[in-house]
């Protein structure tokens, strides 16, 4: 290939790819990585509560000396942990804009009542575990994908 070819070879794919990156619908892409990363989003979220820790970081209260002593339960704050049915049945589900955190256990309400709705969700610290995880990855692989620059 002389040297005027390998210059309009280039010219080709640089246009070609930039072509694809004008065509991406980005925010498509993010609300699809959001939607299957959702189950990361809700094990996190087992996975933070289980730690005492609620969405806006602050702790749950700590168990009472009767809890400690009369039920077993580990000095601390509370983690909403008694047969584990809550937190199994945590789910997150995109709708529209908002990421909505629950759970299927018939409990749920009462405990949202009881603790407040900040036991559900993430805090900063896990929002940015999920980024790292999960999200960011996946967001990097299917745009360069899409633009052709990795190779499924």
């Amino acid at each position: 290939m002389n040297q005027k070819s390998r210059r309009l070879f280039y010219k080709m794919t640089i246009l070609g790819l930039k072509r694809k990156f004008d065509s991406l619908d980005t925010n498509k892409v993010i609300e699809e990585v959001i939607s299957d990363s959702t189950n990361v989003l809700a094990d996190l979220n087992a996975e933070q509560i289980n730690s005492g820790i609620r969405a806006d970081g602050s702790l749950m209260p700590d168990y009472s000396l009767r809890s400690v002593i009369q039920y077993g339960k580990q000095p601390g704050p509370i983690r909403l942990r008694e047969t584990g049915a809550w937190q199994a049945g945590l789910y997150a589900r995109v709708i529209g804009d908002k990421i909505q955190f629950a759970s299927t256990d018939p409990k749920d309400a009462m405990l949202v009542e009881r603790y407040g709705p900040e036991i559900e969700g993430l805090s900063e610290k896990f929002k940015n575990e999920a980024m790292v995880e999960k999200i960011r990855p996946e967001l990097r692989n299917r745009i360069l994908n899409a633009v052709g620059l990795l190779m499924k």
